[in-house]
């Protein structure tokens, strides 16, 4: 029998090896002991052995690895959500205050791709993103808070996250598993039992977004179909990590799937331990859990800013990249800014003052008093690929169209911010 050989560039020396005769019916994979083709092919939705990564029944002695089992059948990561570790920590580490009567903003992300959100009057849930009390689990550089800080609130305080509908589509008709590492915090037991929520939505829109909040629970995102595949499943968790599942199959209609993590306070608990914490979310393609999957922390940075990018000001003199400025008027110049990746959508953008402006022979600088989106050129606006912004000082910049540089006041303060928001 006539064999190929193929050098696989991706992956080095490994070998496919196909026979000639029958290649039509083989799935091309990365051999394991063997040219044998798969018994039973994948079709998209199988149990998949943790031990091997291969449809239950195949023998791994003679079946070849299909690249359509390498991750999910939809390619690679595996995990549909984003910063399921917490790594990505744009927002910061301080306490946020969770949506109250509106949807998600700038405002009320703990974490990068993570909101939080009470939506109702008397809400008073908080986020935060944490390396202590509690520890993280072992091998998780943090986690995520979240907690009732007082008052008597008896409906859900939820963590969501959305996925876009490009990926979202990935997953219609497919078997999927929401898993998450779980701690309950000191008071969580004293409210309500220690007992926490998972739930998994659907709709049929396109990117609708978490602006939008609608009643009956107040955590229910405006998407056109919505419905809870996955409604609440009440899990009893402990103060020590404990991971939680839950399974549905996603319709073949779906075009929008998100996730929620969720408790209910009852009127007696209140104050900073009154939740719980967690790391590790996942939403795979799969019957039951497998092991959370790390990405590389750079591919998680870039990912989460399509969605959100900060520029805090440091303490020390540095130029800002991609902030070339013109000077316009002895109190206004322009810069253009450039964002690190290509956002989702144009961003919503907002401003703290800060920043200074090099002028003249660049041997001096001038601060600016004001920061926003440039109102000086005609129809600027942010997009998704950068923003002009103007920056404004009474203290004169020197001769219109004198070239200028954007940077960190380097005074021992730190007070600028530049946020381009574009998530759900």
């Amino acid at each position: 029998m006539n064999t190929k050989k193929v050098l696989l560039g991706a992956v080095g020396a490994l070998i496919l090896t196909v026979s000639a005769a029958g290649a039509a019916g083989i799935y091309p994979g990365f051999p394991l002991n063997s040219a044998s083709p798969l018994t039973n092919p994948p079709t998209g939705n199988e149990v998949i052995a943790a031990d091997t990564g291969l449809p239950s029944g195949e023998n791994p002695a003679t079946a070849l690895y299909p690249l359509s089992v390498l991750g999910n059948f939809s390619g690679t990561p595996k995990n549909y959500l984003d910063n399921g570790a917490m790594a990505v920590q744009q927002y910061g580490t301080g306490i946020i205050t969770c949506a109250v009567n509106a949807g998600q903003s700038v405002t009320t992300h703990p974490a990068d791709r993570w909101g939080c959100t009470g939506n109702v009057g008397s809400a008073t849930g908080r986020g935060q993103i944490v390396t202590a009390t509690p520890a993280p689990p072992v091998g998780f550089p943090a986690s995520m808070k979240i907690y009732r800080n007082s008052a008597a609130l008896t409906q859900p305080i939820c963590a969501i996250q959305e996925i876009p509908t490009v990926r979202s589509t990935y997953l219609a008709g497919k078997t999927v598993t929401f898993s998450v590492l779980e701690q309950a915090l000191a008071g969580l037991s004293a409210d309500n039992g220690n007992n926490t929520t998972l739930t998994i939505i659907y709709g049929t829109g396109t990117d609708e977004g978490l602006g939008t909040m609608t009643a009956s629970p107040a955590i229910t995102p405006a998407w056109t179909g919505i419905t809870s595949l996955v409604n609440q499943q009440a899990f009893t968790i402990t103060t020590a990590w404990t991971r939680i599942a839950v399974t549905a199959t996603i319709p073949t209609t779906a075009t929008e799937v998100g996730v929620e993590l969720c408790f209910t306070p009852t009127a007696t608990g209140a104050g900073t331990t009154d939740g719980f914490a967690f790391a590790g979310a996942q939403l795979e393609v799969a019957a039951s859990p497998t092991a959370f999957e790390f990405r590389p922390y750079e591919d998680e940075l870039r990912t989460a800013q399509r969605y959100f990018w900060r520029v805090t000001e440091s303490a020390t003199v540095i130029s800002r990249r991609d902030s070339g400025c013109a000077v316009s008027s002895s109190s206004l110049a322009v810069c253009q800014i450039n964002f690190p990746t290509q956002m989702r959508i144009a961003p919503t953008m907002t401003y703290t003052a800060g920043f200074t402006l090099t002028v003249a022979a660049q041997t001096s600088a001038v601060v600016c008093t004001a920061t926003r989106t440039s109102t000086t050129l005609t129809g600027a606006a942010s997009n998704t690929q950068g923003v002009p912004i103007d920056c404004t000082s009474s203290a004169g910049f020197g001769g219109a169209g004198t070239a200028a540089q954007l940077y960190d006041l380097g005074t021992g303060s730190s007070t600028g911010i530049i946020n381009a928001y574009a998530d759900f």
